[in-house]
């Protein structure tokens, strides 16, 4: 299609509104707005005032009939896929045609994918998780079946007649599939890979998975950017905190607060760089300088902006974002160490943990928690949670709730939005 054409395909969220839709169609300077019957209505209101062409689906096989030229460079830009991240506005990350093919070459490799294989497409083909899916399908014959949406009633009625064998399945989807009437772990029986990724996974829902599926559940971690390690199933099993080793062609590295490379075993900012990496955001040059991070051997590596811990044996571990890091007296403080802790309370279902300023320590955790009842006692929950950590780590307060965090489409939690909720709620300098 466009992509074998020289074009270069710009897939957009649809739950955009049209001013934003539009903001991504002037930021990557679209010819063609393709979409779909159900979303005419935002296409049209998208591209108002605007010399961009619009294009139903169902009109394309009658509209297109000239030739079209091809693109013979494997430098050429194949796509730009922009970030569904946790902060700021989106960034378009551009991937070359030869990135793309190696990409599928080697998840075609890594995940077991057949020209018989099957593949359901749980999460919107605007995340590059679905591209990391879709892709290798491409690439093997394999067939992909797409939905409209994730449902988890359809999930299982596809689940029962075309036995998918692969899919791309966030946390949040998990959680939804085993805890929707009617769930039986049989569902997972035709799976072969089942990719996890886009947000930590509860120990507890990863544990029951495990049970369930144990040779069929892969963990990614990686960027939109840069894609960089995996845990197989035979490694899931005794490292269920580790997010696996980098991937073939794929190289990754430590640096301090000084950009200085950590010696391994260590912890520290991820920089990593593979060969199907993207080749830089869309108009950002500035922003392509910043995140690049260069070795003594002058090697170019991508800054993540995670920070984790990398074993004598080369598995990763995650310990969190730069940015939610908390430095409380002086002591950095890991979010999702806090937050694991509050899984475990036999009331909460999911956690989410913040940095809010505080005079005396700088910074001080604050814990927003989902519970299954929301008259459980803050102060008790909050004594419970500081018996169990250190010192330096316990909460000075906890928000309770019935209702789902704010996430993106991947199901990471927007903690920007929780910090503002809460410091136009409290007087944080105390």
């Amino acid at each position: 299609g466009a992509m074998s054409a020289g074009g270069i395909i710009a897939p957009f969220s649809t739950m955009l509104s049209a001013d934003d839709v539009k903001t991504l169609i002037d930021d990557a300077d679209c010819k063609v707005l393709v979409f779909a019957d159900a979303w005419k209505e935002l296409a049209e209101a998208a591209v108002e005032q605007n010399s961009t062409r619009i294009l139903a689906l169902s009109n394309i096989d009658t509209t297109i009939e000239c030739d079209v030229p091809r693109t013979d460079s494997n430098a050429d830009p194949c796509n730009i896929i922009y970030s569904s991240g946790t902060t700021g506005l989106p960034k378009g990350a551009v991937h070359s045609h030869s990135a793309r093919v190696w990409a599928a070459a080697m998840c075609a490799n890594a995940f077991r994918y057949r020209p018989e294989s099957v593949v359901l497409l749980t999460t919107p083909p605007y995340t590059n998780g679905s591209w990391m899916v879709v892709l290798p399908a491409f690439f093997t014959g394999a067939h992909v079946c797409l939905e409209p949406g994730f449902n988890v009633e359809r999930f299982f009625t596809q689940c029962r007649t075309v036995k998918p064998t692969h899919a791309f399945i966030v946390p949040t989807q998990f959680q939804m599939i085993v805890d929707a009437p009617g769930f039986s772990p049989s569902i997972f029986e035709s799976f072969h890979c089942m990719i996890t990724a886009g947000a930590p996974m509860p120990a507890d829902l990863k544990n029951k998975i495990l049970d369930w599926a144990p040779d069929s559940l892969f963990e990614l971690w990686g960027l939109t950017e840069v894609v960089a390690t995996v845990i197989y199933p035979h490694e899931i099993l005794t490292l269920r905190d580790s997010v696996g080793r980098a991937l073939p062609f794929s190289e990754l590295k430590l640096i301090d607060t000084h950009d200085r490379e950590v010696v391994l075993p260590g912890s520290g900012e991820i920089v990593a760089r593979s060969i199907y990496q993207m080749e830089g955001y869309w108009n950002r040059p500035k922003l392509n300088q910043e995140i690049q991070w260069f070795d003594q051997n002058g090697q170019s590596f991508m800054r993540t902006g995670d920070i984790g811990e990398i074993d004598e044996d080369g598995y990763l571990h995650i310990r969190g974002r730069v940015k939610d890091m908390i430095i409380s007296g002086g002591l950095n403080v890991f979010p999702v160490d806090i937050e694991e802790v509050l899984r475990g309370h036999p009331r909460i279902e999911d956690a989410a943990v913040i940095g809010v300023p505080h005079k005396k320590w700088g910074e001080t955790p604050v814990a927003y928690v989902i519970a299954d009842d929301p008259g459980i006692d803050t102060g008790d929950l909050i004594a419970w949670a500081n018996d169990r950590l250190s010192k330096f780590q316990r909460l000075s307060d906890a928000v309770i709730s019935v209702g789902d965090f704010p996430r993106n489409t991947l199901g990471k939690v927007l903690k920007r939005e929780l910090i503002d909720d809460y410091t136009s709620k409290h007087s944080t300098e105390s």
